[in-house]
C-alpha cells in the first residue's frame, strides 16, 4: 500500500508561525477538489497555500509544495503520479513473476525487498516531480515482487484444502499495513519523514525474514533440487512430529513419467485462452472482472482522502473495512461457491456506488458511507477473484491465465486515478462510472461455471467441455492436485 499522492501541500506550523510574510484574506475554495480548506488563503512569497478547518497542524514542507504545485491546471499530474505507480505494480508483476520461476520464490523477495528499501530512501530525498514519479514507479514494481512472490510461496508451502486460507490471510495483512499507513501518516505530517518511516522497516524484515522464510520445496522439486526439498520437507515434518515415507518423491518421479509418456511437455502462451468459444469466453469474463476489482478498488483507495472530513480518518476506515471483506469471502466462497460470493460483491460495489449520484453534494457524510461500502464490496471481490481464477483456468494454462488476469487489474488501477477527476465534470460521475462497470461485470459473472467441490480441469480439453452443467457437483469430489495433497498430507 502506498499513500495517495495529495493534490496539495498544506503548511507546517514553523512556516506559518514565522519566516513568511503573510497575510490572511478570504478567498473562493481552492481548484484541487480537497473539501478541507475553509475559503481561507496564506499568501507568503507569491504562494498559495490552504489552510485546513479541521486541523490545528499540517507538517509537510512548502518545498513539495513549490516543486509539484499539483492544484488547478496542475491537478492531472497527481492522477498521473498514482497511474505511474500503478504501471510499476504491473511491470513489476511480469519481471518479478519470471525471476521468480528462474531463480526462486525467496532470492527474489528479498532482492524486492532491497529494491523498494533502496528506492523508497531515494524517494524521500526527491524534489523534483519526474524523479519522485520515476522512485515511485521502481517502488510500485517492488510492490509487485514483494507481495505476488510471497502468495505464491505461501501457496505453495501448504496443501490445497488450505489455499483460500492462505489467500485471506495474506489479502487481510495487506488491509492491515493500510490501516497501518493511516496511523503513521497521522502521526507524521512530514512527508519526507513519512516515506523514510514506510521504507526504513524493510532493513528488519530483510535481517529476521532470510533466516525465517524457507524456498519453496515444490519450486526445488521442479527444478531438480530435490536434496534441498527434502531437507526442507523433513523440518516441516519435525515441527508436525511425522515421518517422511521412504520412497515417496520417487513414487512423484515414476507418476510424472507416466504423465508425460517421457515426453517433454508442451508449452503453452497466452494465446491457447482465446483458440476454442468456451475457453475464450470464460478467459475474456474473467479478464473483465479482473479489470473491474482493479479499477473500483484502487480508485475507491487513492479517492479516500479527497471525500468530506477528516481524511487520515477516511484512509483509514477504507483500507479497515478490507478486513472483515476478506474474512466474509473466505466464508462465502466456502459455503454458496466461487460464483455467488464475487457475484454479491460486485452488486454491493455497484449499487453503493450507484445510489450516490441521488444523495445531493450537502450529505457528504452519506457519500463518504456509500464509498466505504463500496470499498468493502471491491476488497471483498479481491478476496474470491484470486482464487475463482486458479480454479477457473485449466492446469497447462493457470499460470499464464492468472497472470493475465492479473495485468487487466492493474490495468483497471492505471486508469482508476484519471477516472476520478472527473469529479470536476460531475462531482457523482466516477462513481456512476465505477458502479456501472462492477454491474455489468456482476452480470458477466453469471455466465462462469461454478468450481467449488468440482474435479478441476487439468487440460485445454476438459476447460473446454467444463461448463455450469458438469460443474454442478458434490462437494465430496476431491481437487485435481493429488499428488500435492496425497505428499503434503503425508508430511
Amino acid at each position: 500500500m502506498s499513500p495517495p499522492v495529495p493534490h496539495s501541500y498544506p503548511l507546517r506550523r514553523a512556516h506559518v508561525s514565522h519566516g513568511f510574510p503573510r497575510r490572511q484574506t478570504p478567498a473562493p475554495l481552492l481548484g484541487s477538489g480537497a473539501r478541507e480548506y475553509n475559503g481561507q488563503v496564506w499568501r507568503g512569497r507569491g504562494t498559495t497555500v490552504g489552510l485546513s478547518r479541521d486541523y490545528k497542524r499540517w507538517s509537510v514542507d512548502l518545498e513539495p509544495l513549490q516543486e509539484h504545485n499539483l492544484v488547478c491546471g496542475r491537478k492531472w499530474m497527481g492522477s498521473l503520479a498514482q497511474s505511474i505507480f500503478m504501471v510499476g505494480v504491473l511491470l513489476g508483476a511480469v519481471i518479478f513473476g519470471d525471476l521468480s520461476d528462474r531463480f526462486g520464490r525467496k532470492k527474489v523477495y528479498f532482492l524486492s525487498l532491497f529494491i523498494m528499501l533502496v528506492f523508497g530512501v531515494a524517494t524521500a530525498f526527491a524534489h523534483n516531480y519526474w524523479l519522485f514519479v520515476f522512485l515511485r514507479m521502481i517502488i510500485g514494481a517492488t510492490n509487485s515482487g514483494v507481495f505476488l512472490t510471497a502468495f505464491v510461496l505461501a501457496s505453495e508451502l501448504v496443501s490445497p484444502d488450505h489455499r483460500t486460507l492462505i489467500s485471506m490471510f495474506l489479502t487481510m495483512f495487506f488491509g492491515i499495513g493500510g490501516v497501518t499507513l493511516a496511523l503513521v501518516a497521522y502521526l507524521i505530517r512530514y512527508w519526507e519523514w513519512l516515506q523514510l518511516a514506510i521504507s526504513l522497516p524493510n532493513v528488519l524484515f530483510i535481517m529476521v525474514y532470510w533466516w525465517v522464510i524457507n524456498e519453496s520445496p515444490r519450486w526445488l522439486l521442479a527444478n531438480n533440487q530435490k536434496v534441498r526439498a527434502v531437507e526442507i520437507f523433513r523440518k516441516v515434518a519435525d515441527v508436525n512430529k511425522k515421518a517422511i515415507p521412504e520412497g515417496l518423491f520417487e513414487e512423484d518421479e515414476e507418476t510424472d513419467a507416466v504423465k508425460t509418456n517421457g515426453q517433454p511437455k508442451s508449452r503453452h502462451s497466452i494465446l491457447d485462452l482465446v483458440r476454442t468459444p468456451n475457453v475464450r469466453r470464460k478467459s475474456l469474463i474473467m479478464f473483465y472482472a479482473w479489470f473491474v476489482a482493479g479499477f473500483v478498488f484502487y480508485g475507491l483507495s487513492l479517492n479516500a482522502t479527497n471525500l468530506a472530513g477528516n481524511p487520515y480518518l477516511n484512509f483509514f476506515v477504507s483500507c479497515a473495512v478490507e478486513i472483515p471483506a476478506y474474512i466474509l469471502a473466505k466464508l462465502s466462497m466456502d459455503r454458496i461457491g466461487r460464483r455467488w460470493s464475487l457475484l454479491a460483491f460486485l452488486l454491493v460495489a455497484g449499487l453503493a456506488m450507484l445510489c450516490i449520484m441521488f444523495i445531493p453534494t450537502a450529505y457528504s457524510t452519506a457519500i463518504t458511507v456509500l464509498a466505504v461500502i463500496g470499498k468493502f464490496g471491491a476488497a471483498g471481490c479481491f478476496g474470491t477473484i484470486y482464487v475463482f481464477a486458479t480454479e477457473i483456468f485449466p492446469t497447462v494454462v493457470r499460470n499464464v491465465g492468472v497472470g493475465a488476469s492479473s495485468m487487466c487489474a492493474r490495468i483497471g488501477a492505471i486508469v482508476a486515478p484519471f477516472v476520478f477527476l472527473l469529479h470536476d465534470v460531475w462531482s457523482p460521475l466516477p462513481y456512476i462510472t465505477s458502479g456501472g462497470v462492477a454491474l455489468v461485470a456482476a452480470g458477466l459473472v453469471l455466465l462462469l461455471p461454478e468450481t467449488l467441490g468440482t474435479k478441476l480441469p487439468q487440460s485445454l480439453e476438459e476447460s473446454e467441455n467444463f461448463n455450469r452443467k458438469t460443474a454442478q457437483t458434490t462437494t465430496s469430489e476431491k481437487p485435481n492436485d493429488e499428488t500435492d495433497k496425497t505428499a503434503e498430507t503425508k508430511v
